[in-house]
């Protein structure tokens, strides 16, 4: 039956295999509707590879392998009999996008290759994107290989042929879910094969690339890639500089920078993406740099271009997170920290619908976000509206605050759940230095509600004891008193460092109404400190507010002769005086 594929007849596929019953069968049903021959070169396979093949129509003839990849593949060319040729791997799928212009593109006598994107399925789910020439005119000048491994077509790799962009195929590819199986036999294989090619070609850039991709050892390849690139900048050809293998070359070496904190990471990123300026690998890894060192604006910039057209679409795509879901991730931290927090939420919320659970970025700095309006409506006394504001979010991102808008809203053992989990998260270890100090805090301040302080040490608490005023003001402002009760109760337990904290919880409850309880502090305060003139003008304050104005009046004289310069007690002496 013929296929209504128009361009059929002009196209055949070209393959080179040697044991490949796992993926063959699938590789060949992709492709056999868009071509009229299936030619596939075998190599000494041991398994059902050759029978598979010929089970679904392909000719199969056989070639001893001589360590050589390019001279198998053009034993393949040669064999074949239609004008182009589509050379596929076994672990690989053909996916036709359109095929009007599929067959259109093989009709055109102007164009003799194209650049097929490969889709490249990693083990952590995400993809890669690069092109790679698979589809040309077979008849045309050229059209052969050369290189022992990593092979090139020669027409293209000097530059007598450009290659066209294929919009209407794409290539999916699973082989790398295996790379970590990979025998050493072919690493030590390749490695040999590659050395081959460097000592054959020594000043071309390509052959010290492949020798870079071969070597097991990070360091060896790395040196392996300088010698590449040193030999990229030294030609004059801006074709080569343009190259893709060479942005993946860049890429790789900067991933290998940042990893040993190289000083070069800087120059080798501005250098590559003056050649590759769409790149959105190059881009998100000088965002992240610029983000690092402050400079919050350029950041932006770079995790724009990530997230553009041109970003998005560009011919090498190596991490997906750089043109999805990380980049804008970092361009919500970005607009979040330039003041522009509900573009960052909108941002943020994206990234974590379409980001992977293990990346925890978005759902750290949407918690962020979050918790920051939160705690505002907390501080208006509305945990109620705080605590549907963070239900949603995971406990380990947002549990403190939420753990909190329970507390307020009179939910204590779920606040305590969501706490525990939060302490508890195994990402400890990731959290700025803030909100390590949070949940210091938090341990300190569970351990007041229960009775049971974390620590007696003052110099544990001392750093803690703004954010604990600022909790127990919470408390206060939503009137769960049983529980500021608790706090009060086992405050002295803190020891050496309750005084300090006694005195900041004195005041909330004074500027809160409750003149008792604030009084009750500051008269233990006063007993332990009777030369403190901060006690002695919120006594004065108590004294006031209670209707005693000679006490009031008394209590900020003396403060103001135990520190001359305390403007509120001077003010306070001064305004007694007019009343008489």
């Amino acid at each position: 039956m013929n296929h209504p594929f128009a361009a059929r007849h002009r196209l055949g596929l070209c393959m080179i295999v040697r044991n490949e019953e796992a993926t063959l069968a699938r590789c060949l049903a992709s492709a056999a509707p868009w071509v009229s021959e299936m030619l596939v070169v075998d190599t000494g396979s041991t398994d059902r590879t050759v029978a598979i093949a010929e089970e679904l129509g392909a000719r199969v003839v056989r070639f001893t392998w001589v360590d050589d990849f390019s001279a198998a593949r053009n034993f393949a060319l040669d064999e074949a009999t239609r004008e182009w040729a589509l050379v596929l791997d076994a672990d690989e799928e053909l996916v036709v996008d359109d095929a009007s212009a599929f067959a259109d593109g093989l009709e055109r006598a102007s164009i003799s290759a194209f650049a097929i994107l490969r889709h490249d399925l990693l083990d952590d789910g995400s993809v890669t994107v690069a092109p790679l020439l698979r589809l040309f005119r077979r008849t045309a000048p050229g059209m052969r290989y050369r290189g022992v491994v990593h092979e090139q077509v020669i027409a293209v790799a000097d530059g007598v042929a450009t290659p066209s962009r294929c919009d209407f195929a794409h290539m999916r590819h699973d082989g790398y879910l295996h790379a970590a199986m990979a025998s050493k036999e072919k690493v030590q294989r390749n490695l040999a094969l590659a050395g081959k090619l460097v000592a054959a070609r020594p000043d071309d850039p390509f052959s010290w690339f492949c020798l870079g991709l071969s070597q097991p050892d990070a360091a060896d390849a790395t040196a392996n890639f300088e010698q590449a690139l040193a030999r990229v900048e030294a030609s004059a050809s801006e074709r080569i500089r343009g190259e893709s293998y060479v942005l993946a070359m860049v890429l790789r070496l900067a991933q290998r920078y940042g990893q040993t904190g190289d000083p070069r990471l800087d120059d080798l990123l501005a250098r590559g993406l003056a050649d590759f300026a769409g790149s959105p690998d190059l881009h998100y890894a000088r965002g992240v740099r610029r983000l690092a060192a402050g400079d919050v604006a350029g950041a932006a910039l770079d995790f724009e271009a990530c997230l553009s057209e041109r970003g998005r679409t560009f011919f090498v795509r190596e991490r997906e997170e750089c043109w999805g879901y990380g980049a804008q991730s970092y361009l919500g931290v970005c607009r979040t920290m330039q003041g522009r927090a509900a573009d960052g939420e909108a941002l943020l919320r994206d990234a974590v619908a379409t980001s992977p659970a293990s990346f925890a970025l978005p759902r750290r700095w949407l918690a962020k976000v979050l918790g920051d309006r939160a705690t505002k409506l907390m501080d208006d006394g509305r945990a109620t509206e705080a605590r549907a504001l963070l239900k949603d979010q995971a406990a380990v991102h947002a549990g403190l605050g939420f753990g909190w808008s329970l507390l307020l809203t009179g939910d204590d053992g779920g606040a305590e759940a969501v706490w525990r989990a939060y302490l508890d998260a195994p990402d400890r270890a990731e959290d700025s230095d803030a909100e390590t100090m949070r949940a210091r805090a938090l341990g300190l301040m569970r351990g007041l509600l229960t009775g049971s302080p974390a620590t007696s040490e003052a110099r544990a608490v001392a750093p803690c004891v703004p954010q604990l005023e600022a909790w127990f003001r919470w408390l206060v402002r939503h009137e769960r008193w049983a529980v500021t009760a608790h706090v009060l109760t086992a405050g002295p337990s803190l020891g050496a460092s309750w005084p300090a904290l006694r005195m900041q919880l004195a005041v909330v409850l004074v500027l809160a109404g409750r003149l008792d309880e604030g009084r009750a502090l500051l008269e233990h305060a006063e007993h332990d400190g009777p030369e403190d003139a901060e006690i002695a003008y919120w006594l004065g304050y108590c004294a006031l507010g209670a209707g005693r104005v000679d006490e009031a009046r008394a209590r900020w004289q003396r403060a103001a002769a135990l520190a001359p310069g305390h403007r509120l007690a001077t003010e306070g002496v001064r305004l007694l005086g007019k009343i008489g």
